[in-house]
């Protein structure tokens, strides 16, 4: 791969290149704010998050999103994470 990849990608397709311009593995996710649950009666019925709390609470809830993707991925494919040098 060139390193001219992120340039030729189109604006937003690599946030994050490497020292030589090369993407690096990254990854998007969405948290739906429609969820379903029982009501008293228990029946299901559909309502919102209370996203104040989810917002402050975004650093948990992001670290807790990213050990949880890493440990399945690195599982599945059989590999090790490694601390940052920094």
């Amino acid at each position: 791969m060139d390193a001219r990849a992120c340039e030729d990608s189109g604006p937003g397709h690599c946030a994050f290149p490497d020292r030589d311009g090369f993407p690096l593995l990254h990854d998007h996710y969405l948290i739906l704010n429609r969820v379903q649950r029982l009501d008293d009666d228990r029946k299901p019925v559909w309502g919102a998050l209370e996203t104040r709390r989810l917002l402050q609470h975004v650093a948990a809830a992001r670290t807790h999103y990213t050990l949880t993707m890493t440990t399945e991925v690195c599982e599945e494919l059989g590999l090790a994470t490694a601390g940052s040098a920094n």
